[in-house]
């Protein structure tokens, strides 16, 4: 399994992934690589143009656990980390966790597995 991931996030074309449009502004959650994961993972996003993005970690109870970014971006694809912990710098337990994106007039969601 390790490896057909590996194969798969090498030999993805991020240019080609063609985000939904609503209203004509637009941003998308592309990946999320590693998932699961152990001690971080990659969250990769796009946005159509200068938009207000906010890329929020839900727990499975919809309470925020942190911010990773709450700014006006500029066009192009765009990648964060997410080390795993809390707004406080708390680690986080294992467990299912949902990433955020909303922006542009839209909204999306990836589903991340933190293991221990």
């Amino acid at each position: 399994d390790l490896l057909e991931n590996v194969v798969t996030y090498l030999t993805v074309d991020l240019a080609a992934s063609r985000p939904t449009e609503i209203g004509g502004r637009n941003a998308d959650l592309s990946h999320v690589w590693p998932n699961p994961f152990r001690d971080a993972t990659r969250i990769s996003f796009s946005v159509r143009g200068h938009e207000s993005v906010r890329l929020t970690i839900h727990d499975v109870r919809g309470r925020v656990v942190t911010t990773l970014v709450a700014r006006s971006m500029e066009p192009g694809f765009h990648e964060v980390f997410w080390d795993g912990r809390d707004s406080g710098g708390k680690e986080t337990g294992a467990g299912i966790y949902f990433c955020s994106l909303k922006g542009g007039g839209t909204a999306h969601a990836r589903k991340i597995v933190k293991l221990q």
